[in-house]
C-alpha cells in the first residue's frame, strides 16, 4: 500500500506538466499598410485575440491546450462590416507550439505562414490544391 501511494506521489507531477497549455507567438512582416491595421485571431468558437499593426508588423502571443486550426484577418480603416461578413482579408493556419512567422508583400491572403510543423505540412496541403482551386 505505501509503495502505491508513493508511486502515485511521484507521477502526480509528470502528469501535471502533461496538461500544461502550449505557448505559441505569432510573428509577422506584411507590405505596407495604413495607421490603425489591426489584424483579428478567430478559432470556431469566436475571437481568441487582436493586435494593432505598426509598420507592416505584428505580434500576437498566447497558449494553446492543443493544436487548432485559426483565421487571422486584417481590418484597416475601421471597417467592422468586412469583418462580421467574413470578407476581410484572411488566411488560415494552426494555432500551436512555436514561433509562427507570416510574411507578405501585400495581403494577408498572400502570407507565407512557416515555423511549426503543422504549418509546414498546410502549405504544402494547399500547394498541392491550389490547382484545381484556381480552375474552380
Amino acid at each position: 500500500m505505501r509503495k502505491t501511494l508513493l508511486g502515485l506521489l511521484l507521477a502526480a507531477p509528470l502528469l501535471v506538466q502533461a496538461q500544461a497549455p502550449a505557448l505559441f507567438t505569432i510573428k509577422g512582416q506584411l507590405g505596407k499598410l495604413p495607421a490603425k491595421t489591426k489584424v483579428f485571431l478567430r478559432n470556431n468558437k469566436g475571437y481568441i485575440d487582436s493586435a494593432e499593426v505598426k509598420n507592416g508588423a505584428l505580434v500576437l502571443k498566447g497558449s494553446v491546450a492543443e493544436p487548432t486550426q485559426v483565421r487571422l484577418m486584417l481590418l484597416n480603416n475601421g471597417n467592422r462590416r468586412r469583418l462580421l461578413t467574413g470578407q476581410a482579408d484572411h488566411t488560415i493556419f494552426y494555432l500551436e507550439k512555436g514561433t509562427i512567422s507570416l510574411q507578405s508583400p501585400d495581403s494577408l491572403g498572400h502570407a507565407a505562414v512557416t515555423g511549426t510543423p503543422l504549418n509546414a505540412d498546410h502549405q504544402q496541403l494547399q500547394a498541392l490544391v491550389k490547382p484545381g482551386q484556381d480552375q474552380l
